[in-house]
C-alpha cells in the first residue's frame, strides 16, 4: 500500500516534540522540564551577578520561536545590558564569558561539564541524568535605553581575523514567526531532514526561507495538507537558494543566506531537486529523507485520524509544549 505522506509527516512531527517524554516519564522528569530547571538556575545566577546592569533577559532561538525539536535542542539567553553598563563590546563579552567560566557560577547552578566561548554567545554543557543539556548565552549591549520597548542590541562578534561589532533585535526575530503555526510545522520537518542530511545548514536559514515560501504563495494560496506545504517550501529552496537574499528581522543589513557559501547553495539546491525528484516516484522515500526520531519510531503507530485502539488516537497529540514569556524583567 503506498505510504500517506501527510500521515506519515504527522507522525515523524510528534515524534520530535519537545514534550513527548512527559507520556514516558510521570516524574516530571522530561527532557523539556529538566532544560526548563536548568534555565531557571541558569538565569538566577546572572541576575545574581549583573542584576544591576541588566535592563532584561531574553529567551531566544527556537525554544522561544516554537521550532524546537528534540534530537537537537538547547536553549538561548540573550542579556540585554544596558547602555553604559560596559564602555566596550568586547569588555561586555570578557566580563560574562569569565563568570560563566568562574567556581562562582558552576557552583551556584551544578552539573557543568564545558564552557565554550563562540562567536557571539558563550555555549554551556551540563550533564543531567545521563543527558547533555546545552545553553547559549549571547550578551548585547541596548544600543539606547530612551525607550524600554526597544530591544536593539550590538553583540560583540569574535572572528578569526577580528573582533566587531553586530546589531540585532531578539524581538523583532520572535516576532516575525509569531502566530504562523503552518509554518513552525514544515519548519521542525526540515530541521529532521537537515540533521540526517545537511546538519552544517543554520536552522535560522531554513526558519526564513520556510517564511518566504509561504508568503510568496500568499496565505490564501498555501496547501492545507503537510506534504504539499513541505513540497511548496523544498521548490521554493531549490528554484531561489542561489540567488535570495534573506534580511533578518532584527538587522535588514545582515543577509542570513551569505551564511552559506555559493558551493553549498549549490549542494542545497541540487539535494532538494534530488529529494523532491525520487519522493515523487516513490513515496516511500520520504522516510529516507525525513525520517523518525528513533527514540520514538513512528512504525506501527498511525496517524491522528486512525483507530481508538492505536495510542495516538488515544491520545492523538503530544501536550502542548509550554513556553515561557520571550523576555523577563
Amino acid at each position: 500500500m503506498d505510504l500517506n505522506k501527510d500521515e506519515y509527516l504527522g507522525c515523524v512531527h510528534r515524534s520530535y516534540g519537545i514534550n513527548l517524554e512527559d507520556d514516558l516519564i510521570n516524574d516530571n522528569n522530561s527532557l523539556a522540564d529538566r532544560y526548563r530547571k536548568k534555565r531557571d538556575a541558569v538565569q538566577a545566577a546572572l541576575n545574581k551577578k549583573f542584576g544591576t546592569t541588566l535592563a532584561c533577559i531574553q529567551h531566544s532561538g527556537s525554544y522561544a520561536k516554537h521550532t524546537a525539536i528534540n534530537i537537537k535542542f538547547d536553549m538561548d539567553l540573550c542579556l540585554n545590558f544596558k547602555r553604559k553598563a560596559f564602555e566596550t563590546l568586547q569588555s561586555m563579552y570578557d566580563a560574562v564569558l569569565d563568570y560563566l567560566e568562574s567556581n562562582e557560577f558552576s557552583d551556584d547552578v551544578g552539573d557543568l561539564l564545558q564552557t565554550r566561548p563562540q562567536k557571539v554567545s558563550v555555549g554551556l554543557f551540563f550533564s543531567v541524568d545521563g543527558e547533555t543539556l546545552n545553553f547559549d548565552i549571547t550578551p548585547g549591549r541596548r544600543i539606547s535605553d530612551d525607550d524600554p520597548n526597544c530591544f536593539d542590541l550590538n553583540l560583540h562578534l569574535k572572528t578569526e581575523e577580528s573582533s566587531t561589532r553586530m546589531k540585532t533585535n531578539i524581538a523583532k526575530q520572535v516576532e516575525h514567526i509569531k502566530g504562523r503555526k503552518k509554518e513552525r510545522e514544515t519548519i521542525r520537518l526540515l530541521k529532521a531532514w537537515k540533521f540526517a542530511h545537511f546538519p552544517n545548514l543554520k536552522s535560522f536559514l531554513l526558519e526564513l526561507l520556510t517564511i518566504k515560501a509561504f508568503d510568496t504563495k500568499g496565505e490564501d494560496n498555501v496547501p492545507a495538507a503537510r506534504w504539499e506545504r513541505l513540497k511548496l517550501t523544498m521548490e521554493f529552496i531549490r528554484d531561489n537558494i542561489e540567488t535570495i537574499n534573506l534580511a533578518d528581522p532584527g538587522n535588514s543589513s545582515n543577509n542570513v543566506a551569505a551564511s552559506l557559501s555559493d558551493e553549498h547553495k549549490t549542494e542545497l539546491a541540487r539535494d532538494m531537486k534530488r529529494a523532491l525528484t525520487q519522493i515523487d516516484s516513490d513515496a516511500s522515500k520520504l522516510k529516507f529523507y525525513f525520517p523518525e526520531n528513533p527514540k520514538f519510531p513512528c512504525e506501527e503507530k498511525k496517524a491522528e485520524d486512525s483507530s481508538a485502539s492505536n495510542r495516538y488516537s488515544q491520545k492523538p497529540n503530544v501536550r502542548e509544549t509550554i513556553y515561557p514569556p520571550a523576555t523577563y524583567a
